[in-house]
């Protein structure tokens, strides 16, 4: 411990300095460029339920909350209160609801967006209910 004590004394100040200025270098690049997640191509597929197709599917992150967000487009005449996304992960699944609230013409089409603090961006499977 003192032989290192000892070699720390001999350090000259300019290399504290830089030593600091990389480390602040390093924290910089770290908050500025946030690390990406690549998600499973298989979850951004677009699906098909009884009446409607889910297309346009996004899921990002940003601060610890995922969004999940999505068009829906009525196949015929329905009414659509809410659409289950159902994300399996490697800590079991995770449900989210993007709500819709009223009937579609066919042809028509509603935006679904849901967020979650759980992590979602590692999910491998996907799942959709229409209620």
């Amino acid at each position: 411990m003192n032989k290192i004590i000892e070699k720390l004394k001999t350090v000259k100040p300019r290399y504290y300095l830089a030593a600091l200025l990389i480390v602040v270098i390093a924290i910089i690049g770290v908050i500025v460029f946030k690390p990406s997640y690549s998600v499973e191509s298989n979850l951004l597929d677009n699906a098909t339920l009884d009446g409607i197709t889910i297309t346009d599917i996004s899921l990002v992150e940003d601060n610890g909350v995922a969004t999940y967000q999505a068009t829906v487009t009525a196949t015929r005449n329905i009414s659509v209160n809410y659409v289950e996304i159902i994300l399996t992960t490697e800590k079991g699944t995770v449900t989210l609801v993007g709500y819709v609230g009223k009937t579609l013409a066919n042809g028509e089409t509603s935006i679904i967006k849901a967020s979650t603090d759980a992590d979602i961006m590692h999910a491998t499977d996907i799942n959709y209910i229409m209620k």
